[in-house]
């Protein structure tokens, strides 16, 4: 026999508020069924629904971690051109300014 749980317990299993477990229910992304005039939650659904949770966690770790890598590349990369346009500014303006050489 499947056991119903109501929005509360819900609520409590998840550690999230009833008001956010009623948008759930009623956005469709958990699915309910009526008894009489409350909504109740299948324990069946509660899991699936924990487990696309877990999964949409999973996958959007992966790609804040693909983000981060990506940025620390292009900084990287930037400092790099930025050191090496100020390092050939500098040698250009060696030849023709005597003030700016080492040389005197």
């Amino acid at each position: 026999m499947t056991d119903y749980l109501s929005a509360q317990q819900v609520a409590d299993r998840l550690n999230l508020s009833i008001r956010t477990i009623r948008s759930h229910i009623k956005s469709g992304k958990l699915k309910s069924v009526k008894v009489g005039r409350l909504r109740r939650v299948a324990e069946e659904d509660l899991e699936a629904f924990i487990g696309r949770r877990d999964q949409r966690n999973e996958i959007e770790m992966f790609i804040l971690k693909q983000q981060n890598k990506l940025m620390r590349e292009a900084a990287e990369a930037l400092a790099e051109w930025q050191s090496k346009k100020k390092k050939s500014w500098i040698e250009e303006h060696q030849k023709n300014n005597p003030v700016l050489s080492m040389a005197r």
